[in-house]
């Protein structure tokens, strides 16, 4: 029934591709994807992506993982538990054909780590993370296959973790959480962060307030709850921040939140996501 409905849907959209093959089986005939069928079996993954179910796979092949550094490769077939997590990561527990994908969702996977899915309105291209997806809805007996031109890794990278790894670009962002104490909020949850550089600081350091209290809400007037990203904005949002006051969006110039400009987009870390911009927000 699974396989009917998701048929007679993919048809009605243009999108039919039907295999009475579960995934593993599918894989195995086809050669493109014989490297990524043979890191399955090392990983132990075959049984679960042999059951019944309504999973999507996002597939990898053969050339996706020559594009791989070759020691990264080998470090993925000399460490099981690293091979299973990323492999687990290209599974999503939900069959997704590609034309419901909306532009900016983000969907959580086997890895208990999420992946954003772009589309553009244009050509209707599909990307996850920054990998393309060059073809998609193979629809099998138990799920859905999209095939990726270059493999998913996952974050090893929280939100402050990222941040003080490059204090060559956010040194002043970094001090201001460590002297606010905000660490621990930012490591309680899901959030969407917009960074200012050190550059930004530096156009506004003597309007920053003297007290902690206050530089505290500056900080958090660049945290807003949840998972945001580019994608997924729409022009005349009004995002609620944690400093309990709201951030606009406006779309008509690229992506400005209130009054920054958003200089780099959707940096995935495993608790949510961070926009680079370039002028600090003064609640």
């Amino acid at each position: 029934m699974f396989v009917k409905i998701l048929c007679l849907v993919a048809a009605f959209h243009g999108a039919f591709s039907a295999d009475s093959r579960n995934i593993v089986q599918y894989l195995s005939a086809n050669p493109e994807y014989s490297t990524l069928v043979g890191l399955v079996k090392d990983a132990g993954l075959v049984a679960s992506l042999s059951a019944p179910g309504s999973m999507t796979l996002l597939a990898p092949n053969n050339d996706a993982f020559k594009a791989l550094p070759a020691s990264t490769l080998s470090a993925l077939q000399n460490d099981k538990n690293k091979l299973k997590t990323v492999l687990l990561y290209h599974v999503i527990n939900q069959a997704l054909i590609s034309f419901l994908i909306t532009d900016g969702e983000v969907v959580n996977t086997l890895a208990n780590q999420n992946v954003t899915f772009t589309k553009t309105v244009r050509d209707l291209s599909l990307k996850v993370n920054n990998a393309d997806i060059s073809s998609t809805d193979v629809i099998v007996s138990n799920g859905v296959i999209h095939t990726l031109d270059s493999v998913l890794m996952p974050q090893t990278e929280n939100i402050l973790q990222y941040i003080a790894k490059n204090d060559g670009l956010f040194s002043d962002l970094f001090a201001a959480i460590i002297v606010t104490n905000l660490e621990t909020a930012l490591e309680g949850g899901q959030f969407t962060v917009f960074a200012p550089t050190d550059d930004a600081f530096k156009k506004i350091s003597s309007a920053l307030p003297g007290d902690v209290a206050s530089l505290e809400q500056v900080l958090k007037y660049h945290v807003v709850p949840g998972l945001h990203p580019a994608g997924s904005l729409k022009d005349g949002d009004m995002l609620n921040t944690l400093a309990g006051k709201t951030l606009k969006v406006d779309l008509k110039n690229g992506v400005e939140i209130g009054t920054a400009k958003v200089i780099t987009a959707d940096i995935m870390v495993i608790n949510g996501i961070i926009h680079v911009i370039d002028t600090v927000q003064v609640p």
